[in-house]
């Protein structure tokens, strides 16, 4: 068989940077082990190595080290791989191919060989590299006729790869049944979601902020919620990543700043303060050059003053877009728009650009509010945003708030507004126009709730 690999490889395209063998030759090469396996009792497996964080390198380096970096990694794995193996480069991932396998613990040992050598650092002793590496395993063990399709065994492969957006690196996972499923419901969530709005499934629900001294309502965050004809109510934690990563976010994000626009000018009183609606932007929304121009056209296109929208923005989004995003903020203050820090305390990475961003508000997350008032560190944490917030010229926003001696406790801490289910839990926008249209107060600590 490795013959017929190399002479194949001859006359088919490599990878020009990597030089390692393209689509075309995995193809062959996969079929070829597929059919050789039948009926001879032996393993067939795939890998799937994502090597995201090289991208930092081209960023920070430039595209000679970069790929470079991507080069040695190439030849790194290579060398991890027995004679019955081959490693190629296509659609930005490494991809493994090991066949003649007589137990499932040479295709483990390899991959665990791979991520340690992927760990080593790259580069010169004056300039080097850490990396990072995630894999997705399939063993195959069927005949040819009854193995997966080579898509389909692709998809499955990439399906199992984990995700550094999870929280995984240098970690190895194997496909099997639980993914599998992860994997049919992903295809139908993919497909239901790309027309959801048409059918009317989507909707937002908005939850009411208060001033915590008052009980007043100045505004509503915005939340997208998915009623999916086929799989029933469907969480946002489960969608939004899906829609972030198939890129359908732009579109959802569209119909939510248009949606919520409409909604909105209806809370408006001519005797009373702008009430703002608040809308959470992914980091993709940010790398639009455009974003101002095509926020400013919904709020021409639906009559909301730009005081009454506020755009938010989480620690982890800016972080990952700041090239792009103090630019895209300093525009949209420019519009009259405002700008609200989301999450606030999860992270530090922000804390040296808090003077670079024209910033409205800064929000106190809800995992310091839940420990509100016994934990000394969520008291501690949640004082610090406050006078930060206080010192900064900045509204302060408690996030959770689910019980009267957490008003009371942000109240001491000089917290100014709030929000979560202690006030309301999220309610239509026609709800919030009532309440606001009536005078409703909320409950505040002052009013015993």
């Amino acid at each position: 068989m490795e013959h017929d690999i190399n002479a194949f490889d001859a006359s088919l395209a490599v990878d020009p940077i990597t030089g390692l063998p393209g689509r075309d030759a995995l193809i062959h090469l996969a079929q070829r082990a597929l059919e050789r396996q039948t009926g001879s009792g032996a393993l067939m497996a795939v890998m799937i190595v994502e090597f995201g964080s090289v991208r930092h390198v081209y960023q920070n380096a430039g595209y000679r080290d970069g790929d470079q970096v991507l080069k040695e990694a190439g030849q790194r794995i290579a060398a991890c791989l027995p004679a019955n193996g081959r490693v190629g480069w296509t659609l930005h991932q490494f991809v493994i191919l090991l066949w003649d396998l007589t137990s499932p613990d040479a295709a483990h040992a390899a991959a665990e060989s791979i991520v340690a050598a992927l760990a080593e650092p790259f580069g010169t002793p004056g300039h080097r590299f850490y990396l990072y590496s995630n894999i997705g395993l399939r063993i195959i063990g069927e005949s040819a006729e009854q193995a997966p399709h080579l898509e389909e065994l692709a998809r499955q492969v990439d399906l199992a790869v984990p995700r550094e957006a999870d929280g995984h690196r240098n970690e190895i996972r194997l496909f099997d049944e639980h993914i599998g499923a992860a994997v049919a419901r992903r295809g139908i969530l993919d497909r239901e979601l790309r027309t959801a709005a048409e059918r009317g499934e989507l909707r937002l629900l908005y939850q009411p902020r208060v001033r915590l001294d008052s009980g007043e309502i100045v505004g509503a965050e915005a939340l997208m919620r998915w009623d999916s004809r086929e799989l029933g109510p469907v969480s946002p934690e489960e969608f939004a990543p899906l829609a972030e990563q198939t890129g359908f976010i732009y579109a959802m994000t569209r119909w939510a700043l248009k949606t919520a626009c409409q909604e909105a000018v209806h809370w408006q009183r001519p005797d009373h303060p702008p009430v703002t609606v608040g809308l959470n932007f992914t980091p993709g929304m940010f790398a639009l050059r455009d974003l101002p121009e095509r926020i400013c056209h919904a709020l021409e296109v639906t009559g909301l003053p730009p005081e009454c929208l506020e755009i938010e923005i989480t620690e982890h989004a800016f972080m990952e877009t700041r090239e792009h995003t103090v630019e895209t903020l300093d525009a949209l203050r420019k519009l009259g728009i405002k700008i609200a820090l989301d999450d606030f305390g999860t992270g530090f990475s922000a804390m040296g650009y808090l003077g670079r961003l024209p910033l409205d508000s800064m929000k106190i997350d809800r995992a310091f509010v839940t420990d509100l008032p016994g934990s000394p560190v969520a008291n501690g944490i949640a004082r610090a945003v406050a006078m930060l917030a206080e010192s900064c010229g900045l509204d302060s926003i408690a996030e959770g708030v689910e019980r009267e001696d957490q008003v009371t406790a942000l109240q001491v801490l000089r917290c100014g507004y709030a929000q979560g289910f202690y006030f309301s839990r999220p309610v239509e926008g026609t709800e919030i126009r009532t309440m606001i249209r009536s005078g409703d107060r909320l409950p505040s600590a002052s009013s015993g709730g």
